[in-house]
């Protein structure tokens, strides 16, 4: 990318997620408020079961989504471009300790290493060059 690329992909991301944000607190708020009137209940989303139980909800798995060519970083809170070297991403299956006890399953965006023979010297690519 030349000129500000990286920049306007950058502002292309916060533009994206600020909304999502807000939509995420008005679900999170509706779902308060349906869990407040019901004892128990199940929705199933996509193949996420969501489920509650005795004031807890609990989600599994939990899926992180990414653009190809991005993974989710450590912190679990935004996606960044695969570094050169690496490409595309693929969903993989991971168990965090919630330091209770309990433990969650997840879905994260990995990149994946460019295969011997091949190489990639630029970040957020979906493929790795011969």
């Amino acid at each position: 990318f030349g000129g500000g690329g990286s920049e306007n992909i950058q502002n292309v991301l916060i533009d994206n997620v600020e909304p999502s944000l807000l939509q995420l607190e008005q679900d999170k708020n509706n779902l308060i408020a349906l869990v407040s009137q019901d004892s128990g209940f199940v929705i199933n989303v996509y193949g996420l079961s969501f489920r509650y139980v005795e004031n807890s909800l609990d989600i599994s798995p939990r899926v992180f989504v990414c653009p190809m060519g991005y993974q989710v970083d450590s912190s679990l809170v935004i996606c960044v471009g695969c570094a050169p070297g690496s490409y595309g991403s693929v969903l993989v299956n991971q168990l965090n300790d919630l330091g209770n006890g309990n433990f969650i399953e997840e879905q994260l965006p990995r990149c994946l290493e460019c295969p011997i023979g091949t190489y990639q010297n630029y970040k957020h690519e979906t493929e790795c060059k011969q």
